[in-house]
């Protein structure tokens, strides 16, 4: 989780450096879409998604198998 879009794609392109398949889950886009970038998440396109603190109000997403999550907020 990120605290802003900008924050975001900041790690998304950091960790794309070392080939980290991932994705930014961003609050303007629709549930419907959130929910497929979530189900592709689930069946291993994306190594990890970025959220964006706020995003997804209470019981929009069903994160499934989601191990681990990760505030992030860079200096």
């Amino acid at each position: 989780m990120a605290n802003s879009v900008e924050t975001a794609y900041k790690i998304k392109m950091f960790l794309n450096k070392f080939q980290i398949r991932t994705y930014v889950i961003n609050p303007e886009q629709t549930k419907n879409f959130k929910k497929s970038i979530v189900h592709f998440f689930n069946i291993g396109q994306f190594n990890v998604l970025i959220l964006i603190y706020g995003s997804s109000k209470q019981g929009e997403l069903v994160y499934g198998d989601v191990l681990n999550v990760v505030c992030f907020d860079l200096p």
